[in-house]
């Protein structure tokens, strides 16, 4: 009787220790390996989906608990690639952009700077443990429109000729191209915005001649302009006087 006292009495005490630990008695059996109560790491929070413009830097928190002698690791993956970049507190990539910062047991910042165009894509905050565990956020890169090279520049046409002005600009998101002329001048179609990649004139004459301004947007720093100087030769109609000699 004594023995079956003793053993009620033990079952009772862990029955209520269970039930007073953070008043939660299903918490250690969703956490433990096949209920032997051994408490699995968790990743509890990670920084939510972000945009940053080219150049700029990007902050990444990750907390854990429960981590024991598990290690922390930061992972890029793009295109199918995962590159890992740090260990616990440790850099691993040769990259020395990427920084890490253990601020506690619990808390892994990645830290990016100079934050390139390739830099985009998802990012895994992953515990190394018998059972991997991996939570996701990422980053998406702004870039500002430039203006391309191969975009038409000074131009000189005879008159009546068919003109086409190209402006073509890269940038993330894609810009949108505009035309204007110098100091707010009517464009030959009339109005004095065209909106689009490419100004068609179709017979230009000396009124059209002057600077063409093409202007690429994307919401992104303060855009990209250029100036276009366009040059129109004129045509002259000859005339021929007859000069009548009287003579006396």
């Amino acid at each position: 009787m004594l023995f079956q006292c003793l053993v009620l009495v033990s079952f009772s005490v862990i029955l209520l220790q269970l039930r007073t630990v953070s008043g939660q008695s299903s918490f250690l059996q969703s956490n433990s390996i096949n209920g032997t109560g051994i408490i699995l790491p968790r990743i509890i929070y990670i920084s939510p989906k972000m945009t940053v413009v080219s150049g700029g830097k990007a902050l990444l928190r990750c907390f854990v608990e429960h981590l024991g002698t598990n290690k922390v690791l930061w992972i890029h993956a793009r295109d199918g690639q995962f590159t890992a970049l740090t260990d616990g507190g440790s850099r691993i990539t040769s990259d020395t952009r990427f920084t890490v910062e253990v601020k506690s047991a619990t808390q892994y910042n990645l830290e990016i700077r100079e934050v390139y165009e390739e830099d985009a894509g998802e990012y895994q905050c992953q515990i190394a443990a018998r059972s991997v565990v991996t939570k996701s956020t990422h980053i998406t890169v702004h870039i500002p429109p430039v203006i391309t090279e191969e975009s038409s520049r000074r131009l000189q046409i005879g008159e009546g000729s068919k003109v086409y002005l190209e402006c073509n600009a890269t940038g993330f998101p894609k810009p949108r191209v505009h035309w204007g002329r110098e100091n707010d001048a009517i464009l030959p179609m009339g109005g004095t915005q065209f909106w689009g990649s490419v100004l068609e004139i179709p017979q230009i004459n000396r009124n059209d001649r002057g600077i063409y301004i093409c202007f690429a947007e994307n919401g992104v720093g303060r855009g990209d302009r250029r100036s276009i100087p366009v040059l129109v030769e004129c045509k002259f109609n000859k005339t021929v006087t007859k000069l009548h000699v009287i003579l006396v």
